[in-house]
C-alpha cells in the first residue's frame, strides 16, 4: 500500500491550485491588456479630435488673410461647413509697429461657461498703411 500512495505523489501534472492560480494570472493579464486598448482607443480619438481642431484652426486664419472672414469677430462664429465647431479672432496690435497678432480661437461644441479653446493659433501680420483694418499677406 506504501508502494501505491507513493506513486499517487510523484504522478506527472498539475494540481487544481495550481491551475486556478494560472488562470487567475491570465484573467488579470487579460483585463490589464483591455484596458491598455480602450485607453489607447481614448487617446486616438483625443488627437483625433486636437488634430482637426489645429487644422481648423490654420484654415479660419487663411480665411481671414484672404478677407473672407469678418476682420474682428468677438462672438464666436460657426465655421462653415462643419457641425460642432466655432471659432473667435482677435486682433491685437503688438510693440512692433505696422505689425498685428490675429489670435483665432476654435471651439467644439456644446460650449458651457467654463468651456477652453480646443486650439489657438497667433499669427503676426503686417498691417497695410492704406487701410486700419485690411492686412497683406507677408511677401516670401
Amino acid at each position: 500500500m506504501s508502494s501505491r500512495g507513493r506513486l499517487r505523489r510523484c504522478r506527472p501534472g498539475l494540481t487544481l491550485v495550481e491551475v486556478l492560480i494560472a488562470s487567475s494570472i491570465l484573467v488579470m493579464a487579460l483585463a490589464s491588456l483591455g484596458q491598455l486598448q480602450s485607453s489607447g482607443v481614448r487617446a486616438a480619438m483625443v488627437a483625433g479630435t486636437e488634430a482637426q481642431a489645429i487644422v481648423l484652426c490654420q484654415s479660419e486664419l487663411d480665411r481671414y488673410r484672404a478677407g473672407i472672414s469678418p476682420p474682428a469677430q468677438e462672438a464666436l462664429m460657426p465655421i462653415p461647413g462643419t457641425d460642432h465647431w466655432s471659432s473667435r479672432i482677435y486682433i491685437e496690435p503688438t510693440a512692433s509697429e505696422g505689425i498685428s497678432a490675429v489670435t483665432v480661437e476654435v471651439y467644439r461644441h456644446p460650449i458651457g461657461s467654463n468651456t477652453k479653446p480646443a486650439a489657438r493659433l497667433t499669427h503676426w501680420i503686417r498691417q497695410s498703411p492704406s487701410a486700419s483694418v485690411s492686412f497683406e499677406m507677408p511677401i516670401p
